[in-house]
């Protein structure tokens, strides 16, 4: 299964070749992040690090599979999970990964709320 990710959005507004490249092209051929590049994608990741480590009643979502990635988001949604980090949603054969599921009022399978992406 192939998955759509938010960085082949961005690269499609830059420079629609690279899309087709990193799904398609051969990646022996691929060269490595430039330093600046992985500064940046460490940027990030210290970014979000520091986003969850504000929200305390946040559930990460850790995994290996996308099932189990699912599973672990189901459970922490049927408990009422105020902030879900790095949840898995499935249907189908699509795949989603939000960054943050956010419970709000509302009503769903799972009660008086629902989660906005």
């Amino acid at each position: 299964m192939r998955h759509i990710t938010a960085t082949h959005f961005y690269n499609l507004a830059k420079c629609p070749a690279r899309v087709y490249l990193d799904i398609h092209g051969d990646h022996g051929k691929k060269l490595p992040f430039s330093e600046f590049m992985q500064d940046k994608v460490d940027e990030g990741v210290r970014h979000e690090a520091e986003i969850i480590a504000g929200m305390p009643d946040a559930v990460s979502i850790d995994y290996h599979r996308d099932d189990e990635g699912f599973l672990k988001t189901l459970a922490a949604m049927k408990e009422g999970a105020k902030v879900i980090f790095q949840g898995v949603l499935l249907d189908g054969n699509h795949v989603g990964r939000p960054d943050l599921l956010i419970r709000i009022e509302g009503g769903s399978k799972f009660g008086a709320y629902e989660y906005y992406a």
